[in-house]
């Protein structure tokens, strides 16, 4: 498994308050042309059922008020949408033929690596916030080391990210 935290000044062991929010600015900026992406997408006509139930899935998971991270959790909460939202869009444009996927992305205004840059982005900030959580509770007593340790396995064999980022940033806090 590739490692979640790619750059060194977001490694797990730096505060929530070390995370370049600032770097967040384009993506959301784009946000508009991901909502046109997804939308274009939904439109193929040569798109699976299990891609479009993906992609609705994915919209019916951004507005629900049950999620993984609740949304009035500030950013955490926000981004776990966002990754959800990412992780949709790649998979369904890497499973379409490549001509089918550029001609959405152009249309949308996108490049696959403004994609894939956002998508690193989002896990990078999520593990740092995940950490700096994991590792306030703790210090105030609020959850044992045991009990993060056991939401992390459930996250990581659930799977809703997919990353183990949990796993990871468990790994970081308690070297602290």
């Amino acid at each position: 498994m590739q490692d979640l935290f790619l750059s060194e000044e977001l490694r797990p062991g730096k505060d929530t308050c070390d995370v370049n929010y600032w770097k967040l600015g384009p993506l959301l900026l784009r946000l508009p042309k991901y909502g046109k992406l997804l939308l274009s997408l939904s439109q193929e006509p040569t798109l699976s059922l299990a891609q479009r139930l993906t992609l609705a899935g994915t919209v019916i998971y951004a507005f629900s008020p049950i999620d993984l991270i609740p949304g009035v959790i500030p950013i955490l909460g926000q981004v776990d949408d966002l990754v959800v939202l990412l992780v949709a869009i790649r998979s369904t444009v890497y499973s379409c033929p490549d001509r089918i996927g550029r001609r959405h992305l152009k249309r949308a205004g996108l490049e696959l690596e403004e994609i894939e840059s956002d998508y690193r982005l989002l896990v990078e900030t999520a593990g740092v916030m995940v950490a700096g959580v994991t590792r306030i509770a703790r210090a105030t007593g609020v959850i044992s080391y045991r009990e993060v340790r056991r939401a992390g396995r459930s996250i990581g064999q659930g799977g809703m990210l997919g990353l183990g980022m949990m796993r990871q940033a468990l790994a970081g806090s308690k070297n602290n």
